[in-house]
């Protein structure tokens, strides 16, 4: 008897929960609702299990006007911005908005194959995601070459995004595609920032 009940002891101090915290099911109840979403986000950060981080996403894409810090320190304490890739690949619109919200050097390559997605809601994201990034010189480096997309919209928001910057490679590449830009609205653009 002495030895089962030692057993039993042993099982529950070696698993991966400790006593008296709430079934995983119980954590991502409570991120339905901005009153009990940092109980249930303390939770699931306790526990470690980055597949937490979608529902956590889907916590933070509420419509409510309320604090999310919370929630992106479970995403953080999760290691966000190291898994958002692997999100990506299962979940992209999830993934790319991990990326959006931990920004990281990684995350680059995939988000320039993402803004050319033929799905319109996976670019809109993308996009948001790509201009989200820490604008360092491998930012910069990632962004002139979408200058010279198909698509109108991702011309349109690095345009944008390069425009506020003034280094003389980015000045340079627009003043290379105001010179061959075919949308008029764009050109136009072009033009007010770099000069006809």
């Amino acid at each position: 008897m002495a030895l089962a009940v030692a057993g039993v002891i042993v099982a529950l101090c070696t698993a991966d929960v400790a006593l008296g915290d709430p079934p995983v099911d119980d954590a991502i109840a409570k991120l339905s609702s901005p009153s009990t979403w940092c109980d249930g986000a303390k939770a699931l950060a306790k526990r470690g299990d980055p597949a937490a981080l979608t529902p956590l996403v889907k916590a933070y894409r509420a419509p409510h006007e309320t604090s999310k810090v919370c929630l992106l320190d479970a995403m953080e304490a999760l290691g966000a911005a190291t898994h958002a890739a692997q999100i990506y690949t299962a979940d992209p619109k999830t993934g790319l908005d991990l990326m959006r919200l931990f920004p990281a050097d990684s995350h680059l390559p995939i988000l320039a194959a993402a803004v050319e997605s033929e799905d319109a809601q996976t670019r809109f994201i993308a996009i948001r995601a790509l201009t989200s990034q820490i604008q360092n010189p491998a930012w910069i480096a990632g962004c002139i070459p979408l200058l010279q997309s198909p698509r109108v919209d991702v011309r349109k928001a690095v345009i944008e995004v390069l425009g506020r910057r003034d280094e003389p490679d980015i000045v340079a590449a627009l003043k290379a595609q105001s010179k061959v830009e075919a949308d008029a609205a764009l050109k136009s653009q072009l033009e007010l920032i770099v000069g006809p």
